[in-house]
């Protein structure tokens, strides 16, 4: 996986709870077996100017209260599932930085859909 700099375990959360950082300009592809299937991440975290792709067939088990943060210009592209190992998570958060509400949005985090 290309970019990874952060993986560990997050006991506090759920047993087998995992946290990824995701930083630096490259991409990663989601591909089990490189992930293990059966692991539930509290968090994932796609850094600036990093791409997560998710393809189809992929899923990734989010714990109660997890989520997945897109920083500053890093971009997620799901054409797989993101769902919960339980109960509710709290989604994809997109952040950016606005220079001059509401016309100047810039250095937005993007999140791509495809059909999957």
């Amino acid at each position: 996986m290309g970019g990874v700099i952060g993986f560990s375990q997050n006991p506090e959360t759920c047993n087998g709870a995992h946290s990824l950082v995701l930083s630096g300009s490259g991409t990663t592809t989601w591909l089990a077996p490189s992930i293990d299937p059966t692991w539930s991440f509290s968090s994932i975290v796609v850094g600036n100017n990093h791409k997560l792709i998710v393809p189809v067939g992929q899923t990734i088990h989010f714990v109660e209260g997890g989520e997945l943060e897109v920083k500053t210009l890093g971009r997620l592209t799901l054409a797989g599932t993101l769902t919960s190992c339980e109960n509710e998570w709290n989604g994809v958060r997109l952040r950016g930085v606005v220079d001059d509400y509401p016309t100047d949005l810039v250095d937005q985090a993007k999140f791509i859909g495809t059909g999957g």
